[in-house]
């Protein structure tokens, strides 16, 4: 279905290959605290994409600019908050330079896929073992950037609580929920719009609806194991 987009809808003589996953991201950095998803209303805070129409229905004064134009936005008083991804690539970004408080997780992007595309006649052009070398090569990526981003999250939390002063905080439930109830009408909202976004997300319910009661039962719930060997009073960043 992604292929299909491409080629068929984009008109793109391209083939793509999921790459380079990220873990949930964060909800975000912010200059103050929160309290309430009332908190939102009027905040002028750095936001993209969908993720722009969800956080817009909460309240905030959206702002799109790319990554690099954030910590100079927020210096100038620009922006009160901004998203970006969380642990690392935040603290590479210098975000607990310019926000103290620092709140997750989201529930905007529980993941995140870059991609690896090839032109379509140069993969055509591949013998068969060459096109298996490549497949073989971005899974080998895939399982080795998560792993790999897990431990230099962690690390960079620590970094960004010791060094930086950064509070890092449990969003709100309310906040997690309105998110919810909003994304509900942004993705109605274009599915009415977009055939194509109607199909996909359609095909996305359907897996989540046969996967996600089995995953209940079959996958230990994650807090068990972790407050029993890291009781939840533990903040993060912390040594112990």
């Amino acid at each position: 279905m992604w292929r299909d987009f491409y080629q068929n809808e984009l008109k793109l003589n391209v083939i793509p290959f999921p790459a380079h996953p990220s873990s949930p991201q964060a909800l975000g950095w912010f200059k103050k605290p929160l309290k309430s998803v009332a908190d939102f209303k009027g905040m002028k805070c750095r936001q993209t994409g969908l993720n722009a129409e969800v956080y817009a229905k909460l309240g905030q004064s959206v702002v799109n600019m790319p990554g690099g134009e954030i910590v100079p936005a927020a210096q100038r008083g620009v922006i009160d908050c901004a998203e970006w991804v969380g642990g690392v690539e935040d603290l590479r970004l210098g975000l607990p330079q310019v926000f103290k408080y620092h709140y997750t997780p989201g529930m905007h992007e529980n993941n995140s896929i870059g991609e690896l595309g090839f032109n379509l006649d140069v993969w055509k052009s591949f013998t068969p073992q060459q096109q298996e070398a490549a497949n073989s090569a971005v899974k080998d990526t895939f399982i080795t950037w998560i792993t790999r981003w897990q431990k230099q999250n962690a690390d960079a939390m620590e970094e960004m609580v010791q060094k930086h002063g950064a509070r890092i905080l449990r969003t709100p439930p309310d906040i997690l929920l309105a998110t919810l109830k909003a994304w509900d009408e942004v993705a109605k909202e274009n599915s009415d719009k977009s055939p194509t976004f109607k199909k996909v997300y359609e095909s996305q319910r359907a897996y989540a609806a046969k996967v996600v009661p089995a995953k209940r039962y079959m996958f230990p719930p994650y807090s068990f194991a972790a407050n029993y060997y890291w009781p939840q009073e533990t903040k993060p960043g912390s040594t112990r």
